[in-house]
């Protein structure tokens, strides 16, 4: 028999050129429109959460709080030419500038996508001076050799720790991998062996060598007494979030700010627990809401991990208000999903809050269109749980700089005869998706409790073996299958049935040329959301209810102008409710080997090595989406003589004029 193929290397991404800054103006509107015990909330939260972003680094690397305090003096105005000259070229100051704007913006190295940037205009030489001239100018004054050399490597080499966590089976990659929620040089089969010994791996856990421990491991809990930077940030965000309590209007929003702050001291994850009940019973009565703690587990290659995050939400009373009614038709939509015996079934009038809000300040190592939350299965079936769908920013949906982004995407990779349908009706389809999948997908569905430890929660359960990549596609394909149903014309959503077509049809269009494009900017499916998107993908084609057609129309397809088409949105909709029982019952028999078997099958990481995949990862390398943005740098200030708070943005429309404030 022919050996098995060697598991494609995993390649960085260069730093992109065409990074645009997103005004915060609206920010600043939306906060100075607050009452004065609202805007003092908001004030404090958001000062917890920026010292919280210590501890969202610390996961992202061993050396990124090291190499966070270099970059700040780099890119300090008065360091510019110095740092060019140190560079060789304004090119590689550029390069090194973007380079910053986007670890900055992920909180370390890596991208969502799993991989790492790398510098292709300044090679070893110039970082490591780089390095000199800064270490002794910045809060380090020392760094070791082996640490600097390691640091020049993750910047500048093509095969050091390319990825922050690992991808193949059983964390066989994971000595090579950048992320530091495992000690540096910890193996897959160590983390094994040590769970097997009894090793029990929480939210706030970092992996280290203990040789008193189960295996030789032993789980460090991320407190405030945790020793170094991490424990004294986590002292400053526990002293914000009490000075925050004092404004909290609701009774149930200091709970969850007790609860929150006994978490960050004690370790204990019930705490956090706590936290999290009281957030889902408060629903959508505060103005101000917020997320706050280790939270979602998709950096962890064994799916208990939660890296940090932090959310400061302003809800729109009147938009949520209406997203009201299709919460409340949540047992309507169980009754008709594809399940079988593993259905839920609701208290009447069970409604799980849905919060509209605008995303006032999100720390976090990825952009969420939204979130469904909490991830403890027990609370979700015993108390419930909440939504929050994120909103555009008053004024985006008519700023001709945000539709030239989409137009060249889609033009891209979309058949040129949908585009103008897929622009015009862009915001609203993907909004009604993220509802569809945050209200209905992931609140369905049950699973044999024989299966599961009591509080123990089927996603973490089956994280090695694929479990974030099952729900995110499950709650996608409850979206897709649902999108027209009549009772989203019943309840208002849509006008009618042909309006409710079409938007399905511009979701359909848009779930595929995203798929694509998403591709092209992560240049791998390693991700939980890209993945399965693909499982999805190649199942329609196999299906015939998509296809390969050439971007022009023309009749001959290549690889640089292949999009995928959608052959019949009926055939469509129903391979998702297929897919979506297949997964349904994969998850509610904890069947791991046929979750790994399924992914391996259909939806292999090795599939980008394929020419067509290649390509597409080309054509996308200038496309304004795949650059991204950053956020322009706001602070809170105290107006001087009247005692009241405004926001203030800070730097212009450039990345060298909002650099200074990235690390204030």
């Amino acid at each position: 028999a022919a050996a098995a193929a060697p598991p494609l290397a995993a390649v960085p991404l260069p730093v992109p050129t065409r990074i645009r800054v997103e005004s915060s103006a609206p920010r600043a509107d939306l906060f100075n429109g607050l009452p004065p015990d609202e805007k003092e909330f908001v004030f404090h939260l958001q000062k917890a959460a920026r010292w919280g972003r210590t501890v969202l680094f610390s996961q992202s690397h061993r050396h990124a709080l090291t190499m966070r305090d270099v970059f700040e003096f780099a890119v300090a105005p008065d360091h510019h030419e110095s740092t060019k000259k140190i560079l060789g070229s304004a090119a590689a100051f550029d390069e090194f500038v973007a380079y910053v704007a986007k670890f900055q913006d992920h909180g370390g190295p890596y991208t969502p996508a799993n991989r790492k940037f790398v510098l292709s205009k300044a090679g070893a030489a110039e970082v490591r001076a780089l390095l000199k001239a800064y270490v002794d100018a910045s809060v380090i004054h020392r760094l070791a050799p082996a640490a600097a050399e390691e640091i020049i490597q993750l910047m500048t080499s093509p095969t050091y720790e390319v990825k922050h966590h690992p991808e193949l089976p059983g964390g066989a990659d994971l000595a090579q991998c950048g992320g530091a929620m495992y000690g540096k040089g910890i193996t897959g089969a160590q983390v094994k062996r040590a769970l097997a010994a009894g090793l029990v791996i929480d939210l706030n856990c970092r992996i280290v060598r203990d040789v008193k421990g189960p295996g030789g491991l032993s789980c460090q809990r991320q407190t405030v007494f945790t020793p170094g930077p991490v424990g004294r940030a986590l002292l400053r965000v526990v002293g914000e979030l009490r000075r925050a309590k004092s404004y909290a209007a609701l009774e149930l929003q200091k709970k969850q700010i007790e609860h929150t702050i006994n978490f960050l001291n004690s370790g204990e994850v019930e705490q956090f627990r706590q936290a999290n009940i009281a957030w889902v019973r408060l629903g959508s009565e505060a103005r101000v809401d917020f997320m706050m703690g280790f939270v979602e587990v998709y950096g962890d290659y064994n799916g208990k991990i939660g890296t940090w995050e932090s959310y400061i939400q302003i809800v729109d009373p009147e938009i949520t208000r209406a997203t009201v009614k299709l919460a409340r038709s949540a047992q309507y939509f169980e009754d008709k999903m594809p399940y079988g015996k593993w259905k839920k079934r609701f208290d009447p009038g069970y409604a799980p809050p849905a919060l509209m809000a605008y995303y006032f300040q999100e720390i976090a190592d990825m952009r969420s269109s939204g979130y469904n939350l909490p991830n403890f299965d027990d609370i979700r079936r015993d108390v419930g749980f909440k939504n929050v769908i994120r909103l555009d920013m008053p004024g985006a949906d008519k700023d001709p700089a945000e539709r030239r982004v989409f137009e060249e995407a889609f033009k891209e990779f979309m058949p040129a005869s949908l585009v103008a349908r897929a622009l015009e009706h862009r915001a609203r389809a993907r909004r009604l998706v993220t509802l569809l999948h945050e209200i209905i997908g992931h609140g369905s569905g049950t699973y044999d409790r024989t299966k599961y430890g009591a509080t123990e929660d089927p996603i973490s359960a089956l994280g090695a073996a694929g479990g974030s990549v099952l729900e995110e596609q499950r709650a996608d394909l409850a979206a897709l299958s649902f999108f027209n149903d009549p009772k989203m014309v019943e309840i208002g959503i849509f006008k009618n049935a042909a309006e409710a077509d079409l938007l399905r049809n511009v979701a359909y269009d848009m779930y595929l040329g995203t798929s694509l494009l998403r591709l092209s900017r992560e240049r791998s499916i390693a991700e939980a959301h890209s993945r399965g998107h693909w499982l999805f993908i190649n199942r329609l084609l196999a299906a015939g209810a998509a296809r390969w057609v050439a971007r022009d129309d023309s009749a001959s397809v290549t690889d640089d102008n292949r999009v995928l088409a959608v052959v019949d949105y009926a055939k469509m909709q129903a391979e998702s409710v297929k897919l979506l029982a297949e997964l349904q019952t994969l998850k509610a028999l904890r069947n791991e080997a046929g979750l790994r078997s399924l992914l391996a099958t259909r939806a292999p990481l090795d599939e980008v090595g394929q020419p067509w995949a290649q390509a597409v990862i080309r054509r996308g390398e200038g496309l304004l989406y795949n650059a991204g943005a950053v956020e322009q740098p706001w602070g809170i200030l105290e107006e001087e003589h009247e005692g009241t708070l405004r926001l203030e943005t800070r730097g212009g429309t450039s990345l060298l004029s909002v650099a200074p404030f990235w690390f204030q």
